[in-house]
């Protein structure tokens, strides 16, 4: 009898089966010559004991070594990274490849940790959303044969394939869409300068009036927003101000959850915006985006990193999806004005 307390193993399906460990090992690794009832025996009694094939020790044997690729992402709860996992889980899961997932929570140290967990566990191929500012720590293994793929934002010190998103050209759309629709005094809610994303969506913003030869008062920039509530915060602090913005663009999803929750707590929804990235209810609510796809991301750079691991692909090539604008009405508010002048109600009046 086998100890009910400790898991079942290879040799003990082999026991109970009457057949060798070499036979059992055969019938799971899928290979020819195991006579149909021996195979079915062996089925049968690993069933009946519970037993649950070792997949990880028996990947370090295979020709194929595992068919693993690590997915490294900035946050785990974001729907644009999940997003962005389906695509390549899409690409992946025909080829039999397994996906190990783990985000960096913008932490350079925690990013080069989990890049070792993935090395450390010999995976054929990684996709990493970045967040230190030196990647030569991956520069051996690379060497090694480790296909490597950066997402979203550019590797630094090494050079590698790059499929990212247009960051400049949409907020630079975004900015030029309310100054079509009247405003030339816009906030600016988002990301810290230190981010990729954040520095090219600051910059295309920025072009856009410069254009258009406007120049924003230093309190319209809020660039030290993390998450939904210190983008609230933060916009309810503007909307405070004297001579407060007509119009305002959150640079990512959660900057934009907190852009819509201060507007409704000031009862400002006279004041236009528009946010980069699409999240959940915006449409519901006619927030105007910037859109761009996630899943096609995630598609794009899985496509790219099976070619390299095929052998396909030679050249290193840095490829930039396109952005969409998307109007849903709140970026097509004009700005509010009585007798000439901007309305009151948003100041605070004290």
């Amino acid at each position: 009898m086998i100890d009910p307390a400790r898991k079942p193993t290879m040799t003990d399906v082999a026991r109970e089966a009457g057949v060798s460990q070499k036979t059992v090992s055969r019938v799971f690794n899928g290979e020819p010559n195991v006579r149909p009832h021996i195979h079915e025996r062996v089925l049968h009694t690993a069933e009946e004991l519970g037993y649950r094939r070792n997949s990880l020790a028996a990947s370090l044997t295979s020709p194929t070594r595992g068919r693993t690729i690590g997915v490294l992402i900035e946050d785990l709860a974001d729907p644009f990274w999940a997003a962005m996992i389906s695509g390549v889980e899409e690409q992946t899961q025909a080829r039999n490849y397994s996906l190990l997932i783990a985000s960096s929570a913008e932490d350079p140290g925690r990013e080069q940790q989990n890049l070792d967990m993935f090395l450390s566990r010999q995976v054929d191929g990684i996709i990493v959303v970045p967040s230190s500012s030196d990647h030569a720590y991956l520069r051996a293994d690379i060497a090694r044969g480790t296909a490597v793929i950066f997402v979203d934002r550019p590797a630094t010190n090494i050079d590698v394939d790059t499929i990212s998103i247009d960051h400049f050209a949409g907020a630079r759309a975004a900015a030029q869409h309310l100054l079509a629709h009247g405003h030339t005094k816009i906030g600016y809610v988002g990301h810290t300068d230190q981010v990729f994303t954040g520095t090219q969506r600051r910059r295309g913003f920025e072009s856009a009036l410069e254009e258009a030869n406007i120049r924003l008062p230093k309190k319209y920039l809020v660039t030290n927003v993390t998450d939904a509530l210190s983008s609230e915060s933060a916009t309810l602090d503007l909307l405070k101000t004297p001579d407060p913005p007509t119009a305002l663009f959150a640079d990512n999803n959660r900057a934009a959850a907190g852009v819509v929750r201060a507007l409704n707590k000031r009862d400002a929804s006279h004041i236009a915006m528009v946010g980069f990235d699409d999240f959940e209810f915006a449409e519901m609510l006619g927030i105007t985006v910037i859109s761009h796809d996630g899943r096609s991301l995630g598609r794009s750079a899985a496509a790219r990193l099976l070619d390299r691991l095929d052998g396909q692909s030679h050249e290193i090539a840095h490829l930039t999806l396109p952005t969409t604008l998307i109007a849903r009405g709140s970026g097509e508010r004009p700005p509010e004005r009585t007798d000439g002048l901007l309305s009151a109600g948003v100041a605070d009046p004290r």
